[in-house]
């Protein structure tokens, strides 16, 4: 498994965790540049996170260190 395919796997945790089904929008759980940048093991980081602290991505601390640095 890549990094690709195992942050599919934390992302639909992630929408599962906050009770959504995945054919739904969703935006309103993702930051605004969540999709603009691709490094999946950084965004699998952020999402195990936001999952054990049961928490918004925009509030966990990894999102927090480097949501200036995306563009």
């Amino acid at each position: 498994m890549n990094n690709k395919d195992i942050y599919v796997m934390m992302e639909m945790n992630y929408l599962k965790e906050n009770n959504r089904n995945i054919n739904d929008d969703n935006s309103d759980l993702f930051p605004l540049n969540w999709y603009s940048f691709s490094d999946y093991k950084l965004k699998t980081e952020i999402l195990y996170e936001s999952i054990k602290n049961n928490e918004k991505i925009i509030n966990t601390k990894k999102y927090n260190e480097i949501k200036n640095d995306i563009h």
